[in-house]
């Protein structure tokens, strides 16, 4: 199941690193935040019925692409979220690759990511504040210059991590309501 929604602008962007307690502000947005959530399904197959015919689905999670339009921004706040790599390594360079088959989990190279709609027909009850736990920059990014502003226009995917267990689900969390606090 997919499900497509707007965050009405403008909009508050914030950020929290893995081990650092509150977050910090990257940006704002004039017009709003898109997102794009989908269902991950993925076939069990089995040789039972035929050659590798698929005899059930498994939920693999959810994940999300958010499409950020910044307006205004923290260079040094994206800069680290454009080049986020292991604790203790140096930041990918620019114009150099990093880690192949890293794991990005178990290597805390995710980040939170909160929105909140500062539009003032936004209210808690119809959620102003979004609050995705697993997120990584990722796709295109984009520089429109103009006489009014310059729009930098990020792609944050979010997912819930899929845990191996038969009650792995307890601990994934893809969003809630709740704003990251800040420094």
């Amino acid at each position: 199941m997919s499900l497509a929604y707007h965050v009405d602008g403008p909009v508050e962007v914030r950020i929290r690193l893995q081990g650092v307690a509150l977050g910090v502000v990257l940006g704002h947005t004039e017009d709003g935040v898109s997102v794009s959530e989908e269902e991950r399904v993925e076939p069990v197959r089995s040789d039972v019925a035929g050659t590798m015919i698929p005899a059930d689905l498994q939920k693999m999670g959810t994940d999300a692409t958010i499409t950020i339009p910044l307006v205004a921004w923290n260079p040094a706040v994206l800069d680290t979220i454009l080049n986020i790599s292991p604790v203790g390594a140096a930041p990918n360079a620019v114009g150099k690759g990093g880690a192949r088959g890293l794991l990005m989990m178990s290597n805390n190279l995710y980040y939170e990511l909160g929105l909140t709609s500062l539009s003032p027909e936004t209210g808690p009850e119809i959620g102003q504040h979004r609050r995705f736990f697993f997120c990584i920059t990722r796709g295109s990014r984009d520089f429109k210059m103009s006489s009014k502003y310059t729009v930098h226009t990020i792609k944050v995917y979010a997912f819930v991590p899929t845990l191996a267990g038969v009650n792995s689900t307890a601990a994934n969390v893809f969003m809630d309501y709740t704003q990251i606090p800040l420094v």
